[in-house]
């Protein structure tokens, strides 16, 4: 129980941090925070791009079961996300909260793998 209340609290104070990050750095830049499902994009191969990572992040999990594959398989989704945001939306600078995101994903696991917070 003791593990579960661990990973719990370095759950939450890692999303409220991230949304606090968020936040700030919205205000900084002037970026809008517009309303954004999970799998809208800007055009046509970012939204079949993501959905195919996605089929593919949920097929290992199912399958192969690899955390370290899942691992990979989100930043790579993380970086096409990006990507296209750069490339076909830059006014928008909504590729600059994704990059921060996705620092904050890689620091979020490797602190959670090194003082074995995660499950």
């Amino acid at each position: 129980m003791n593990s579960f209340l661990q990973f719990f609290t370095y759950l939450i104070v890692s999303m409220g941090l991230f949304f606090l990050i968020e936040r700030l750095i919205r205000k900084k830049w002037n970026i809008c925070s517009p309303y954004k499902n999970g799998l809208q994009g800007v055009n046509s191969i970012h939204i079949w791009g993501k959905r195919t990572l996605w089929a593919v992040f949920f097929l290992n999990t199912v399958i192969v079961r690899s955390v370290w594959i899942n691992f990979s398989i989100i930043m790579v989704l993380c970086l096409f996300d990006i990507f296209m945001e750069w490339k076909f939306n830059t006014e928008r600078k909504e590729y600059m909260i994704s990059i921060v995101g996705l620092v904050f994903f890689i620091a979020f696991v490797s602190v959670g793998y090194t003082f074995d917070w995660l499950l």
